[in-house]
């Protein structure tokens, strides 16, 4: 059975992933500091400051495939904090890259859809990347430094969502909290995006690794929406008011960092090494009310808890 260790362990991307691939793979979480107890998961605490702690550590585990998923993603906090958004986006993505290289363990690489400056739409994995803000130069920069330190690794660019927890919440519990509790909230009609559900988002990263894939590739949906359009497809697959929801314009965020308005990618390049057809958001939102019904964000929430 594969076994894959994923970086940032107590993160929205890890926890949802181990639900997911937990019966089909072997799943190590690699934690910092908050502890996780998923059942059927293992887990290790990792210190990405040391190469030679993460060398011992894939020895002793001998995973087949490293997800790098641990950074550093709040925009204001990095435009705050340029040195730390290097040091934790790039130096730890160089140090894990080092060791899979020199272990030849296969390594997937989480980028981000935040590397354009807006001036075009569907942004494909040759389009020149335009960074606005720290946070996209350091995810640029950590892309760079993955591909000079081990060539084989696979570079994922995506925006995804799924159920979070007290210590990370996603964008989709951030729009679904509020509507359970009747708050009224704004979402951008201006910001585009081609979001894309965890499981899904895994399904074709393991289906990229079973071909044995490398370099970069878009794993987003087909569907270039506004921030405010993905709330009301929050609003009609769990039956929610669509009133609470106020369109806004991204003119009237107050933050310190310069922010895209289209991050869209295009995903014809996976579509067409897949054999994919469509992924739709409507179909990725109907799938995380599915999960809703399974209670995986409460089997997230006691696992962050250690219950």
């Amino acid at each position: 059975m594969l076994k894959v260790l994923i970086t940032g362990g107590s993160g929205l991307l890890a926890t949802n992933w181990a639900c997911f691939a937990r019966d089909k793979i072997r799943v190590v979480l690699a934690l910092h500091k908050t502890n996780v107890l998923f059942e059927d998961t293992e887990s290790v605490f990792l210190n990405l400051e040391s190469r030679d702690d993460i060398l011992d550590k894939l020895v002793q585990i001998s995973p087949d495939v490293v997800i790098h998923a641990a950074g550093l993603t709040n925009v204001d906090e990095c435009q705050l904090n340029p040195l730390l958004a290097k040091h934790i986006n790039c130096e730890l993505a160089e140090n894990v890259a080092f060791v899979c290289a020199k272990t030849g363990i296969k390594l997937v690489h989480i980028s981000t859809d935040h590397l354009f400056s807006s001036k075009n739409s569907f942004s494909t994995e040759n389009s020149n990347p335009q960074p606005v803000n720290v946070y996209a130069e350091s995810k640029l920069n950590a892309e760079f430094a993955v591909k000079k330190l081990n060539n084989d690794a696979l570079i994922i660019r995506t925006n995804f969502f799924g159920w979070g927890h007290q210590f990370r919440q996603s964008f989709s519990d951030w729009i679904y909290i509020n509507l359970i509790n009747n708050k009224e909230i704004s979402l951008f009609d201006d910001v585009y995006f081609t979001p894309i559900l965890i499981d899904s988002l895994a399904t074709h990263i393991h289906a990229l690794l079973a071909l044995n894939e490398y370099g970069i590739f878009n794993v987003v949906s087909d569907d270039r929406i506004s921030k405010y359009e993905f709330g009301l497809h929050i609003c009609e697959k769990f039956n929610l008011s669509s009133n609470l929801i106020k369109p806004a314009s991204i003119a009237s965020l107050k933050s310190l960092a310069p922010r895209p308005h289209d991050m869209s990618l295009s995903n014809h390049k996976l579509k067409l090494k897949l054999g994919i057809n469509y992924i739709s958001v409507s179909n990725e939102v109907e799938q995380l009310k599915l999960q809703l019904g399974m209670g995986r964000p409460l089997e997230i929430q006691k696992a962050i808890r250690g219950v």
